[in-house]
């Protein structure tokens, strides 16, 4: 089995729709992206995410392939409200990249603490409620002081639905 070390990133991770949960762990970096895998198993099932937003899914059917998510993240850990555009892609039954696009609407919530594995402080939630022609959902991010994401439920996909992801340490 493998292990980690005291300062190395732990997260968890769960697909209610798929009752799929895992404990993650960093298994490459490149610049804000982390690709996380299962701490512990040598699947290949992953989720990479940006600064704490979740841009893509592997051997997780069906894969969310990319998302952007600049204008999302910017504002949720920047703790500002706003209006931007995020955009998904997904590939079809043919093995075609489809582009899902939604206007998003970020707002504050109210201040909550934080308290599950060694994470344990106050954050914000942050709201980004996205609206497209055939769909519809609210994301919820709880967002420290300095900006980090400790928490959140994202909109990974039509078949996924919502994926809870939440820092241990």
């Amino acid at each position: 089995m493998a292990s980690t070390g005291p300062d190395e990133a732990l997260a968890t991770v769960q697909f209610p729709s798929v009752k799929g949960q895992s404990v993650l762990r960093v298994i490459e970096t490149n610049g804000p992206y982390s690709t996380w895998a299962a701490w512990g198993t040598s699947d290949r099932r992953t989720v990479t995410t940006k600064n704490g937003i979740i841009t893509a899914t592997r051997a997780i059917p069906p894969d969310l392939m990319s998302a952007d998510v600049d204008g999302v993240l910017a504002l949720v850990s920047r703790r500002e409200e706003g209006t931007v555009l995020y955009t998904q892609r997904y590939l079809d039954g043919n093995h075609q990249e489809i582009e899902a696009k939604t206007s998003c609407v970020v707002s504050r919530g109210y201040e909550q603490f934080v308290e599950y594995g060694q994470i344990s402080q106050p954050a914000l939630q942050m709201f980004s409620s996205c609206v497209a022609k055939d769909r519809q959902f609210v994301d919820l991010y709880l967002v420290s002081g300095s900006g980090r994401i400790l928490q959140s439920r994202q909109w990974v996909g039509p078949k996924l639905g919502f994926a809870t992801f939440q820092l241990l340490r």
